[in-house]
């Protein structure tokens, strides 16, 4: 059982006795919109026959938020589920010569180019780690669309592939870099499979920082044998930097990455959930005291960062997302389709003039009320029932409203009319709040056919 001045110390002191029980690295998960439509959603196959179902997703649609995918990493992360192996330089080209011809299949089917374009993003994968022609082809292509004058172009990158060169070409493309450091200690990096030093991540992110407008940097906390001070430390480097935005992450243990032998060998190794809840509190307080505000829940931003507008768009605006490349996932209100899985079966669909569509689902007010309530939670809103009832069903709202009383009662949410809050502990825990409330929705339905349980891209 935790200790419970800890809890108190926490704001979570009202929570039952055994919430930690059996929540651990191995049962966290960083909830996105997939868990809903997966939890309760039936799917289909997606054919050319489904042509005008897709047009009519976008068809009064007057904006849009891209992704575009590069699969390759030049390390393989012992905790990452998306890592990639580096091709060659003509299978790369392919692919993403592929995703360019798929984007002017969606121009020409969907009227794309007649969509205007708040964000962009480029993610992986690692797509810093291709050549810097190819790099700037790609990013070049992507933002000749209508982008509006706020635009965010984000690229995530890695320590090993941000040379000068590489930069050059972000720095007349991108307004936001996202990097994942990960952790300041060498130690850390090394058990991990990070390739780079604390004095490399440092020196590439103080010119990055010079250059692009905006950087942000992910830092883990709860990997093997970390101490709070190593977390700390970490967040205090990031922060001597002034690094422009700071993501903090729990970590999670899958099945597929190595990290899962480690933790299965010694789980004791790992820091406990209310450890990492501490780890988090105290990292959080340092940040605000160094001027930084948590705009998204768990993203930390500097005065001169407005916001984090690609997850604004796709989350609190529900803006559609179109995605380019294998097994990337495309959502907007009432849809949700997943890319195909296979490299050489997406180019090959592409190159015959088809739409690369594996599966798709089509989704019940259930399922879009409480994608909103995720989305809504997640961008650090409040939910509003009396809005949501404007929307859906009023036995949907109820149902929605009973099943979060006793998150109010743990200290969780607050409730204010008909407005629910995160509380401090409840953006905390908002991860637990949101797997708890998705198991609801799944046990409370027939379980539904499940073409593939695999987590499509983006993650986000």
């Amino acid at each position: 059982m935790a200790d419970r001045t800890v809890l108190e110390r926490l704001g979570m002191g009202r929570l039952p006795g055994d919430f930690f029980e059996q929540r651990t690295a191995r049962q966290f998960r960083f909830r996105i919109f997939e868990d809903v439509v997966k939890a309760c959603s039936r799917p289909s196959r997606y054919d050319d026959a489904a042509l005008p179902w897709l047009r009519s997703l976008y068809a009064s649609t007057p904006s849009v938020a891209l992704y575009a995918h590069v699969p390759w990493c030049v390390e393989e992360c012992t905790y990452c589920y998306y890592w990639g192996k580096i091709d060659k330089r003509s299978e790369m080209q392919r692919l993403l010569e592929a995703e360019r011809a798929h984007a002017r299949l969606m121009d020409e089917l969907c009227g794309l180019r007649e969509k205007s374009v708040p964000s962009i993003y480029f993610g992986g994968g690692t797509p810093t780690v291709l050549p810097r022609d190819m790099l700037e082809e790609h990013l070049a292509f992507f933002t000749s669309y209508r982008l509006t004058p706020d635009a965010e172009v984000c690229v995530e990158a890695s320590i090993g592939t941000l040379g000068r060169e590489k930069l050059d070409v972000l720095e007349r493309y991108a307004t936001r870099l996202s990097i994942g450091v990960q952790a300041f200690n060498d130690r850390l990096l090394g058990m991990v499979a990070r390739t780079f030093s604390r004095e490399k991540a440092m020196d590439v992110l103080r010119e990055a920082i010079a250059r692009i407008p905006s950087v942000n940097i992910d830092l883990l906390y709860g990997l093997k044998t970390q101490t709070r001070a190593e977390f700390l430390e970490s967040v205090e480097t990031a922060i001597a930097l002034e690094t422009p935005s700071i993501t903090l992450y729990r970590l999670e243990v899958r099945d597929d990455p190595p990290l899962v032998r480690e933790y299965e060998a010694d789980p004791g190794a790992f820091p406990s959930e209310v450890e990492c809840r501490v780890m988090r509190a105290e990292a959080k307080a340092l940040l605000e005291s160094a001027g930084y505000r948590e705009n998204l829940v768990g993203w930390f931003l500097k005065p001169k960062v407005a916001d984090t507008k690609v997850y604004r768009e796709r989350w609190e605006k529900q803006t559609p997302c179109v995605a380019f490349g294998p097994h990337v996932q495309n959502y907007g209100p009432g849809h949700f389709y997943i890319n195909v899985d296979d490299k050489e079966e997406y180019i090959a669909r592409v190159n015959a003039r088809s739409l690369p569509i594996g599966t798709k689902y089509e989704l019940g007010p259930l399922e879009r009320m409480y994608i909103l309530v995720l989305a809504l939670w997640k961008s650090n809103r409040p939910v509003d029932l009396a809005e949501l009832r404007a929307s859906f069903d009023d036995a949907l709202v109820q149902r929605f409203a009973a099943s979060t009383a006793r998150y109010v009662d743990w200290g969780l949410l607050t409730s204010a009319g008909a407005v629910l809050s995160l509380t401090p502990a409840g953006e905390s825990l908002l991860e637990w709040l949101l797997g708890d409330l998705i198991q609801q929705l799944s046990t409370s339905r027939p379980a539904p056919e499940r073409l593939d349980d695999r987590r499509s891209l983006p993650l986000l």
